[in-house]
Formats: C-alpha cells, structure tokens, sequence
C-alpha cells in the first residue's frame, strides 16, 4: 500500500492517482480460452480472519473535473496516445440528442467505432456483441459515456477480451460464485488489451467500480465479474452531459 499515492491537482481540474507499479496496457495476442484463476475463500479460514480486510486500489490514473467532456476525452486520448478510440454509449443519449457527437468531436478522426446497443442489466449477447466489435476494430482506448449499464457492459467485455471469451456460455467460468459450502470464487482475468475511461451521466458510481454486473438471460440471474484493469482507468465528470438523464435513472 505504500507504493500508491493519490496527488489532488484542484487548480487544474484533475485528481491523478499515481502507482509506482501500474504500466500502460499493451496490446496482447490473441490467446485460446483458459481455465479462471481464481482468487479463492474457504468459509471456514474466513471466519477466523479479523474483520478488517486489506483495502485494494482501483487501476485509476485521475479524475477530471471542471472541464468540459469533449476536453476531457481529447486529454487523455492525446495522454494514452491512443489511435483507434471505440465509443460506448446508450441509445437514446446517442441517437435523440447531440450529446455523444459533442463528446467526441475533437476526437472524431481518431474513432473507429461506435456501439449504442446497451441494454439494461447488461445481458451476456450485448456483451460478446460489444466484445467482437472491440475485436474487429482493434480499438485500444473505449470511452464510455453513459450510466452503470453502459460502463458495466464495458468492464464485462473487457474481461471477454483479456480472456478470448467469444459466445454467453463460456462467459460462466468467469464471474464470481459461491459454492454450496459457502467457499467464494473470484476469477482474476488478464490484462485486457486496452483500458476504458468513463463520463458518467448517473449517480450510479459504476465509475469508481471494478466490478460489473451482467445478465444470462437464459437462467434469469445477474452474476458479478472484476478484475484489475476492467474499471475505468479515468473519469470526466462533466455536468452538462448529464442533463439529458431522465429523473427516474439519476
């Protein structure tokens, strides 16, 4: 824990999160599915262990703040020199207000995709529907505008990514569970071959989150997926955007 600092520039309108041990994503070859490693609790160990537990950081360089989204993207896109930008967004946000063209704007040479098809609850097909795109575009920097669905599809398909998980049944041997005797799993994908940075438009905090939600439609459950560098690597907090949210979302 003494390697990581957190250094808050308020003049400049970003909070940056320094990590003696973070380095950049680099882009990995493509890799034949593996079985999870897993980060594994017994019950009964747990239960000995004092209540406290070791806080972990999230893989977050900063958080901008006091600037539009549109120079925010155009900051850290110039910062990661990033290439191939894929946006992911919300329908409505994308297609009945300005809003996501704007964002993008001074970035729009650099964007090689866009995907608006996130669905509530984030079910696994719109995730390995997200995760081919990301493949075939060979994007490596997401940016994520829009609430906790649009940020967790992002996060869950990242972990597709890293892992070469390409169809919803073998999405199952990563997410977390609980066996009948109450031992906990938590599969620690890869490094993914690139980061997403988020504009949050809720208060849903899935921003400040590395682990995400998702959906398998066929059995009616929701199961949670984390890993390391699935979380958003930076964050743009830009009030104008949010304006569109309807109140019941908020």
């Amino acid at each position: 824990l003494a390697r990581h600092r957190i250094v808050d520039h308020a003049a400049d309108g970003v909070a940056v999160r320094m990590d003696a041990d973070r380095h950049a994503p680099q882009r990995q070859p493509a890799r034949e599915v593996r079985r999870p490693v897993d980060r594994v609790e017994d019950p009964q160990r747990r239960a000995a262990v004092p209540s406290g537990r070791q806080p972990l950081f999230l893989a977050q360089d900063r958080v901008r703040f006091g600037v539009s989204a549109a120079e925010g993207i155009a900051a850290e896109v110039a910062m990661r020199n990033a290439k191939r930008v894929f946006v992911v967004t919300g329908r409505s946000l994308n297609r009945m207000t300005t809003a996501v063209g704007e964002a993008i704007a001074t970035v729009q040479d650099k964007v090689v995709g866009l995907f608006d098809e996130c669905i509530e609850h984030t079910p696994r097909d719109t995730v390995i529907a997200l995760t081919r795109r990301l493949r075939e575009t060979r994007a490596d920097l997401i940016v994520s505008i829009g609430g906790g669905t649009v940020i967790d599809t992002v996060k869950v398909a990242l972990v597709c990514l890293a892992e070469g998980v390409d169809d919803v049944e073998a999405m199952g041997q990563w997410h977390m569970r609980v066996d009948a005797d109450g031992t906990r799993h938590t599969p620690q994908p890869r490094m993914p071959p690139c980061r997403q940075i988020a504009v949050p438009t809720t208060l849903s905090g899935a921003e400040f989150s590395d682990m995400g939600g998702c959906t398998d439609t066929r059995h009616g459950t929701k199961q949670g997926y984390t890993g390391q560098h699935i979380g958003a690597a930076a964050v743009i907090l830009d009030p104008r955007i949010t304006v569109h949210t309807p109140a019941r979302l908020w």
